[in-house]
């Protein structure tokens, strides 16, 4: 082999040697315009779903508003709990001053107004917890939240108030009539 056939081995051998490493280049290259691509994809797939999901969330934040508008703060709760045995134990203390005598049918009627209010304790308190796990999953609506119990607070304190002197005054005229009577 002589000097000019080697030269031209080598030549083919680096133009091949080349074209080969080319080819690998233009491989890599297409590998990575695939990743891109699944990339850009998957970031489109992300977006979207998160898109979604904040929708899911809002109107589930919007259902969480409406449903607090109909409670009321726990602090008012409690306020109006303690004004209410103040003024129950008041009444409680002048029917008994006022009728040794009718006693008995006095703790009937006031085991009878213990009893509704516990049950309108206990289903506040069922209402309340439903309040407290959506506060837990809404805390960006803690105010309005607020604001609406407070609201509902005044309803729900006029009605029991309401339902207090209704239920008072019955009792009262249960046990006042039959003296009148006599």
């Amino acid at each position: 082999m002589n000097n000019e056939e080697r030269t031209e081995i080598e030549r083919d051998l680096y133009v091949a040697l080349g074209e080969h490493f080319l080819a690998l280049r233009a491989a890599d290259l297409e590998r990575l315009d695939e990743r891109f691509r699944a990339q850009e994809r998957a970031n489109t797939l992300k977006a979207e779903e998160l898109a979604r999901r904040l929708e899911v969330l809002n109107h589930a934040h919007e259902q969480a508003r409406e449903k607090e508008r109909d409670f009321i703060s726990r602090e008012t709760y409690e306020t109006f709990v303690l004004r209410y045995q103040d003024a129950h134990q008041a009444v409680k203390n002048e029917i008994l001053s006022a009728s040794h005598a009718e006693s008995e049918k006095l703790e009937v009627g006031l085991a009878r107004v213990d009893e509704k209010f516990n049950e309108y304790i206990k289903r506040y308190e069922a209402r309340q917890r439903e309040v407290d796990v959506l506060l837990a999953a809404q805390k960006g609506a803690a105010e309005e939240a607020k604001r609406a119990v407070e609201e509902q607070a005044r309803k729900a304190n006029r009605n029991l108030g309401i339902a207090s002197l209704v239920l008072g005054v019955i009792v009262f005229a249960a046990n006042t009539i039959p003296l009148i009577i006599k």
